[in-house]
């Protein structure tokens, strides 16, 4: 059974993302690493130390890209709009990015169904559509019925810097009385 030094070791993950320098001592015994300086950038080469059992103490390594995930982060952030849509711009506050991300998928919801047509949606960095396909936008018809949803993966632009501002707009409404839409972003970090 593997012990990790779990506190220490979120700890130190927490501190390294922030840039931060801090002791690393969960060791009873010698041979333990006593500090370190931590990258403000992990990369999937780097290697995180486990303890193999509180008998034995012996160190164990694994490299970040060798766990779930392979060292990234994900996040997700929605955009709703509650009630009858119509075409509009800004459907909900905007989101200001942390730090520079790559946004990998952008998922349309829509509760119920109108009567015809279908509901687009847009999304924008600093006002700037990622969809220069247009064609390639989150788009539900009435004919899916309720609960529809698009999730797509083909925007135009992806990158995202620090301070970034994304928006959702409305480009088109089905007509009769959809009801209920969420954008939901995904981002790598």
């Amino acid at each position: 059974m593997w012990r990790v030094a779990l506190a220490t070791l979120l700890v130190v993950s927490f501190l390294g993302l922030m840039g931060a320098y801090k002791p690393f001592t969960p060791c009873p015994e010698g041979g333990c690493v006593n500090q370190w300086t931590v990258k403000a950038v992990p990369v999937g080469a780097d290697i995180i130390l486990l303890e193999d059992s509180a008998d034995s103490w012996r160190g164990k390594k694994a490299a970040i890209s060798s766990l779930p995930g392979g060292g990234s982060a994900y996040d997700t952030f929605t955009f709703k709009l509650t009630g009858k849509p119509a075409v509009q711009a800004e459907i909900d506050v905007a989101w200001i990015a942390p730090r520079a991300c790559t946004v990998t998928r952008i998922t349309l919801y829509r509760r119920t169904a109108g009567g015809s047509g279908s509901t687009v949606v847009d999304v924008n960095k600093n006002g700037t559509t990622l969809y220069t396909t247009q064609a390639n936008r989150p788009t539900v018809t009435s004919g899916a019925g309720n609960d529809a949803i698009d999730a797509t993966t083909d925007m135009d632009v992806t990158a995202v810097a620090q301070n970034d501002r994304i928006e959702v707009d409305i480009d088109a409404v089905e007509t009769g009385n959809p009801m209920d839409v969420a954008v939901i972003v995904e981002v790598q970090y």
